[in-house]
C-alpha cells in the first residue's frame, strides 16, 4: 500500500504515492474528469495543462494475450428454489426451465472430470450456484470431500469452495456440513426485514428475513466466513431518511457478515430527476459509511464490497477487469451439465459453448468468445474517462436489461459514477497523518479479506 498524498492543482485533485512522487489519479472537482497516470507530479501537471477536458484521448481498452485460463467454475446445483424473490433475474432460480432439475451425482461427478481437464494445473475456485444450491446439499457434500481426497492423493492445490444461498435452507446440520467442506458463503440478505420482506419471499408471498437469520445464525455458530449480498430499490432507498440509511448500513454491521455487496435493482427503469437523486444520496450514505469505517476503527467490522473496489483500485493501483471474464477466466455448469460463459448468458440462453461431455468443444467456444471480447465493451464505456476504475461494464448485466449485451451501456452506469465521485471526494479530504495511517491499515486489511472470501455476485 502506498502512502498517498493528495495535492490539489488548479481545480484538479492529484492523488500521489508519497514515496515516489507518482501520480496515482488526477481528479477534475469541477468537471468530474479522471485521468490515470503513473508519472511523475511534473510530467502529470504539464499533461494536465495541456489537456482540454478530452475524454476521447485515453486509451481503449484491449484484452490482453490470447491464451485461454479457466480458474473458477460457477455450478448450477440446482435449478430450482425454495423462493420466489420478485426480481429473480433466473425466473425463481428456474432459468426458465420446465424440468427444474437438480444436479445429479452422474453430473457432480463429470463435473469432477471437467475441472481438471479444462485447467490440468487445477482450477482455483468452485462455486455453487443457483436456484437454491442447498437444494442438492448432499452431493456437494460427495462432491467437495471427494475432489480434496483427490487433490490430496496427487498433492494438487486443491480449489476454494463458494457458495451463494437465500440462507432460508440453513440447519445446524447443514451448517456443520458447510464447515466440514469448508465451504465459505454468500448469503442474500437485502436489509432490515421491513425492506428484505418487500421482495425476498416465498411463493405464498410470506417475507423469508425470519429463517435468513436463523441461517446466519448457524454459520457464525460454526465459525464458517460468509458475506452478505443486498438488492435495493429505488422506491425503498428514497422513502429512508438521512437517519434511516445510517440505519440500514448499519445492520449489515450487526449481522456479523465481514463483506457485503449492495446491488441496485433498477434494471429497465429510466432514471428520472427524483430516481438521480435517490440513488446519488444512497450513494453518498453507503462511501461516508465506508470511510467513517476505515478511518474511526483500529478494527474493521464490516466491508462494503462496492466501495472497496473503487477504492483499491484508485489508492491500490489494483486493476479492475476491463473486459468480462465471463466464459475465460469463468464458466457456468448447468444442472444438466451443459456449458455457458455465465448465469446472466444462461438465463438469456445467449453464447451456449458446449458441455461438460467436451472440454475440447468448450475451449474452441472460449476461443471464439475472447476474440470477439472487445466488442462487447459499449463505446460509450470505451471512451468514458472511468472506465480504468469502474467495475460495472458487465455483458451479461447489460444483456439481461436490455436484451442485447452489445454496445448498451450498463444500467449502473450513474450510480457508479455517483459511487467513484464520492470516493475521490472523501480521498483529497485527508487531513492528519492518524486517519490516514487508520485509512491504509484498514484497507490492507479489508483487501486481504475480500480476497480471502472469493465471493461471487
Amino acid at each position: 500500500m502506498p502512502n498517498i498524498v493528495h495535492k490539489v492543482y488548479k481545480k484538479w485533485i492529484l492523488l500521489l504515492d508519497g514515496e515516489t512522487g507518482n501520480v496515482c489519479t488526477a481528479y477534475n472537482s469541477q468537471t468530474n474528469e479522471l485521468y490515470n497516470a503513473e508519472k511523475s507530479l511534473q510530467s502529470i501537471i504539464e499533461e494536465i495543462d495541456s489537456m482540454q477536458n478530452d475524454a476521447t484521448d485515453n486509451p481503449k481498452p484491449v484484452h490482453q494475450g490470447n491464451i485461454v485460463n479457466t480458474q473458477s467454475l460457477v455450478v448450477c446445483a440446482a435449478e430450482k428454489c425454495n423462493m420466489a424473490c420478485k426480481y429473480c433475474f433466473a425466473n425463481s432460480g428456474t432459468y426458465r426451465n420446465p424440468q427444474r432439475p437438480v444436479m445429479s451425482r452422474d453430473v457432480f461427478d463429470k463435473t469432477l472430470v471437467f475441472a481438471n481437464e479444462i485447467n490440468p494445473r487445477g482450477v482455483s475456485s468452485i462455486h455453487f450456484f443457483g436456484g437454491e444450491p442447498l437444494l442438492a446439499m448432499s452431493e456437494i457434500v460427495r462432491f467437495c470431500l471427494k475432489l480434496r481426497e483427490k487433490c490430496k492423493v496427487s498433492d494438487a492445490v486443491c480449489p476454494d469452495f463458494t457458495m451463494t444461498s437465500n440462507g432460508t435452507l440453513i440447519t445446524e446440520d447443514i451448517a456443520n456440513q458447510i464447515a466440514l467442506c469448508g465451504i465459505k458463503m454468500c448469503v442474500s440478505v437485502d436489509g432490515p426485514k421491513e425492506i428484505h420482506n418487500a421482495n425476498r419471499i416465498y411463493p405464498e408471498a410470506k417475507g423469508s428475513f425470519d429463517d435468513t437469520m436463523r441461517g446466519l445464525g448457524y454459520l457464525k455458530k460454526f465459525n464458517i466466513p460468509f458475506a452478505i449480498e443486498a438488492t435495493v430499490s429505488i422506491p425503498q432507498i428514497q422513502n429512508l431518511t438521512d437517519e434511516g440509511l445510517f440505519q440500514y448500513f448499519d445492520f449489515f454491521k450487526q449481522s456479523g457478515a465481514a463483506l457485503v455487496g449492495i446491488y441496485m435493482d433498477i434494471f429497465e427503469e429510466e432514471l428520472d430527476s427524483r430516481s438521480q437523486n435517490g440513488v446519488a444520496r444512497f450513494m453518498n450514505a453507503m462511501v461516508d459509511y465506508f470511510f467513517n469505517q476505515m478511518t474511526t476503527a483500529e478494527k474493521l467490522t464490516v466491508v462494503f464490497q462496492n466501495v472497496l473496489s473503487v477504492a483499491a483500485a484508485i489508492v491500490c493501483g489494483l486493476p479492475h477487469k476491463s473486459e468480462c471474464g465471463a466464459g475465460l477466466s469463468q464458466v457456468f455448469i448447468t444442472a444438466s451439465g451443459e456449458v455457458y460463459p455465465c448465469q446472466a448468458y444462461y438465463a438469456s440462453r445467449t453464447d451456449y459453448l458446449g458441455t461438460i461431455d467436451s472440454v475440447i468443444e468448450v475451449k474452441e467456444a472460449q476461443h471464439s468468445i475472447m476474440s470477439r471480447c472487445h466488442e462487447r465493451t459499449p463505446d460509450e464505456c470505451i471512451d468514458c474517462v472511468y472506465s480504468k476504475i469502474c467495475d460495472e461494464k458487465c455483458p451479461g448485466m447489460r444483456l439481461l436489461s436490455t436484451g442485447k449485451d452489445n454496445k448498451l451501456r450498463t444500467p449502473f452506469c450513474f450510480a457508479q459514477k455517483e459511487l467513484i465521485n464520492r470516493v475521490l471526494y472523501h480521498l483529497s479530504q485527508f487531513s492528519d497523518d492518524e486517519s490516514l495511517r487508520l485509512f491504509e491499515q484498514n484497507m490492507k486489511s479489508a483487501i486481504e479479506l475480500a480476497n480471502s472470501l472469493h465471493i461471487q455476485a
